[in-house]
């Protein structure tokens, strides 16, 4: 079957401005040819198919205009992209902004639709963004957005995400249960887990009051921040 597009781009100096690319298969371009061929010799101009070219013509690929990529070039652009977007999602949890958010988990959502892998939070994303722009309404969808940070320390740029303070409360449980050693019952572990905030609160002021110092520690882990 016979491809025709119009290739003024591709055409050669001795052929018209407007011509047909005609390509398919090897069987096609050889009879294309050979019609080409039986018709150079007549007078009639339009009968000697001058405005048509085959699609393997090697006058057409020299003159392709292939813009040649720079590898390194859109390496850097990546990464430099990627890890800006990166520090605006963990500035956007420092200090949330529902606007802000919504346009940052756009640009997510096209970062995870290109990686099969990370399909599943492409539809998290897009669910996300359902629900800010079409399914709920403006008190709600932002009650939604601002109620995913915990303020941690009262300022206005301490705020972390509500999902890691509730890592921090399971950990700080886990210590506390597990320096009740055999008394594990299920009345002892509720009442202990009643009163972390008091006991916590208690303790940092104790420490505090008689100047104790911690030592930093090195993380077993990279730091959210």
């Amino acid at each position: 079957m016979l491809k025709f597009q119009n290739c003024s781009s591709l055409a050669r100096p001795h052929l018209y401005e407007d011509c047909f690319h005609i390509g398919g298969d090897q069987l096609t371009r050889e009879r294309f040819s050979g019609a080409k061929r039986l018709r150079a010799g007549t007078d009639n101009i339009q009968d000697k198919w001058k405005n048509c070219t085959d699609s393997n013509t090697k006058g057409c690929k020299e003159r392709e205009n292939v813009e040649k990529t720079d590898g390194i070039l859109n390496y850097a652009t990546l990464v430099l992209n990627l890890g800006l977007l990166y520090k605006e999602l963990l500035s956007v949890c420092k200090l949330p902004d529902r606007k802000r958010l919504i346009r940052l988990m756009k640009q997510c959502l096209i970062v995870f639709k290109a990686k099969s892998n990370l399909s599943k939070y492409a539809l998290e994303v897009l669910r996300f963004l359902m629900q800010q722009t079409v399914l709920l309404s403006e008190k709600s969808a932002t009650m939604t957005v601002y109620s995913m940070f915990v303020n941690t320390q009262g300022k206005i740029d301490s705020h972390i995400p509500a999902d890691l303070q509730m890592e921090y409360i399971v950990k700080l449980t886990k210590k506390y249960i597990k320096h009740v050693f055999s008394n594990k019952s299920s009345q002892n572990i509720s009442k202990k887990t009643r009163a972390l905030s008091s006991i916590e609160s208690v303790c940092d002021n104790f420490d505090q009051i008689s100047d104790v110092k911690v030592r930093c520690k090195n993380h077993s882990h990279a730091s959210y921040y």
